[in-house]
């Protein structure tokens, strides 16, 4: 026995073995037994020879990167599932098999949309996942559906996290609209919604709209909390490539002080506050040094900082025009 499988499909077991015939010249006899004993047990059985040639293929896939690709949609339709299924193909993987996760669709939910989720573990060639996930997110955005790529590995099988965002397929209701209305307070869409609901304004926003949301909300009279990092230099408007690595420190260093001048200038301006929410600044082991700093009047040559967390998870985070 050199390999074994089983799968029940709609109350139909299939089970399938990979068995070396040790002796010559019996598989003729052999398969005469089997098809004897299968007939007599009132089930069917299928043969395929498997050339040494293949099973050494077969043998050295086992080495290549799996992943795991997940689809949910409010029912999963077979364009979805074709389309899905030739992207794979198309980065030179193979699906070794396909799960559903979801529940069962009762016959009166397959009239409307009934939500659905289909694990598929594909293996390969180890390739570009951030290509793939581009072309998923393309089709995704075609066909109305949301997916997950992951490198199946020991720390996958013993993680799971799961992440709605407001647009997801499988959310009929607005989060923002959900939790405003738990709370008690106005949903709104946008900054100028927000701007005429709210006296102080806390900007989360990713760091290249900083400066815009200031000044915005300086306009209106309201107070201003920045999220760490204050500004930035993003380059040039019209070049979404710039990559702050390649640029000149020095002008970058001249973008963001000017950056933060204008925010000063206009919440002077407005006679409104703004706060800066870095509180690691305040820590007492940063403030005592700055207190020997200043006491001695000490020049910094030079800084060493460490910090550990599992990323940023904002949707633009390595993108140097947008995060600086």
């Amino acid at each position: 026995m050199l390999d074994i499988g089983q799968a029940v499909i709609h109350e139909e077991l299939n089970l399938g073995m990979l068995v070396q015939i040790a002796a010559a010249g019996h598989e003729a006899e052999v398969r005469a037994e089997l098809l004897d004993t299968a007939r007599r047990m009132g089930v069917s059985a299928r043969f395929e020879r498997v050339t040494a040639d293949d099973y050494r293929e077969w043998v050295a896939n086992q080495g290549k990167s799996r992943y795991i690709v997940t689809l949910l949609a409010n029912g999963i339709s077979a364009e979805q599932l074709a389309s899905v299924t030739r992207i794979i193909g198309q980065h030179g993987l193979n699906i070794d098999s396909v799960h559903r996760l979801s529940g069962r669709v009762p016959l009166d939910g397959v009239t409307r949309a009934a939500r659905a989720s289909v694990e598929m573990s594909v293996r390969g060639p180890r390739s570009d996942q951030r290509e793939l996930k581009e072309a998923l997110f393309l089709a995704a955005g075609e066909l109305t559906f949301d997916f997950s790529v992951q490198e199946d590995s020991v720390y996958r099988r013993n993680r799971r996290l799961v992440v709605f965002d407001m647009d997801s397929t499988l959310i009929e209701a607005e989060v923002i609209d959900e939790l405003a209305a738990r709370h008690g307070v106005a949903a709104c869409a946008s900054l100028d919604g927000l701007l005429e609901v709210s006296d102080v304004i806390d900007v989360c926003a990713p760091p290249y709209s900083h400066e815009p949301c200031v000044l915005a909300a300086a306009a209106a009279g309201k107070h201003v909390i920045v999220e760490k990092p204050f500004t930035g230099a993003f380059g040039p408007a019209d070049d979404p490539g710039w990559r702050g690595d390649r640029a000149s420190k020095g002008e970058m260093l001249e973008q963001a002080m000017a950056s933060a001048s204008r925010m000063r200038e206009a919440v002077e301006r407005a006679g409104v506050t703004l706060c800066y929410a870095e509180n690691w600044v305040y820590a007492p082991s940063v403030q005592k040094e700055v207190e020997v700093i200043v006491k001695t009047q000490a020049r910094i040559l030079w800084i060493q900082g460490e910090e550990s967390h599992s990323g940023s998870h904002s949707p633009v985070y390595g993108i140097w025009a947008k995060t600086g």
